[in-house]
């Protein structure tokens, strides 16, 4: 937890009462996924931080040296070719660099800054247990619609001290998680409303898996052990 997300949460005033009942963090039926799926995912996630061996490249394509990060590392990882084309990367590129002691995102990253991939363009997502690598606009276009209970953390105060505190908790994330991205800020990707102490979130993948583990971080510090929330 952040001293910026700590402070964040204090100036807010959240409250720790969990109301009675279950509160659990939900996803919406519109995103309900198998076991296996969300086991997927998550290995995928786990891989992307892994580390990997030393490895080094000498004037080989682009395409040809993602290939063998894919093979050493052992999992699923898709490159969007034709839309990486849209931000002027060619799987064509030579390169020629020394990979040490990476993970494989770490390696990912080196190997299309070398390729001269701006990294503002183009970004890793993780979609039904494979990694993605595509542009920034199209991996924006692969978003979720969730539900989550906040009811334990907005309370039950009186109508307008209520909807205060729903604005903190919106404000708070949408600071926290990608600001950008939010239609209420310009963005054209991301939504968020409330409604009966749910909220319904639009986000890509990964900014979903952020905004849990936000939540988690916000009961933690605030929300009684004996009374919290299973999440």
């Amino acid at each position: 937890m952040s001293f910026r997300i700590a402070c964040l949460i204090v100036v807010v005033g959240f409250v720790t009462t969990c109301l009675a009942g279950t509160n659990e963090i939900r996803e919406s039926p519109i995103e309900s996924r198998s076991a296996t799926s969300i086991a997927a995912d998550d290995g995928a996630q786990k891989a992307l931080v892994a580390p990997m061996a030393d490895q080094q490249f000498t004037g080989v394509r682009l395409s040809d040296a993602i290939k063998q990060l894919r093979q050493k590392a052992g999992v699923p990882l898709f490159v969007n070719w034709k839309q990486m084309a849209v931000i002027h990367v060619s799987p064509d590129e030579w390169v020629t660099v020394g990979l040490r002691g990476k993970t494989l995102k770490g390696d990912l990253e080196v190997v299309l800054d070398v390729a001269g991939a701006d990294r503002e363009k183009w970004g890793i997502n993780v979609e039904d247990g494979v990694i993605v690598v595509s542009s920034r606009d199209d991996l924006s276009k692969n978003v979720s619609v969730r539900v989550y209970d906040m009811r334990d953390i907005i309370g039950r105060p009186v109508a307008d001290e209520r909807q205060r505190r729903v604005d903190a908790l919106v404000a708070l994330i949408q600071d926290q998680i990608e600001p950008g991205s939010w239609k209420e800020r310009g963005g054209q990707v991301a939504a968020i409303r409330e409604l009966g102490g749910q909220l319904i979130v639009t986000q890509t993948t990964e900014n979903q898996r952020k905004l849990m583990r936000l939540m988690e971080d916000v009961r933690a510090l605030f929300v009684d052990p004996s009374q919290r929330c299973k999440t």
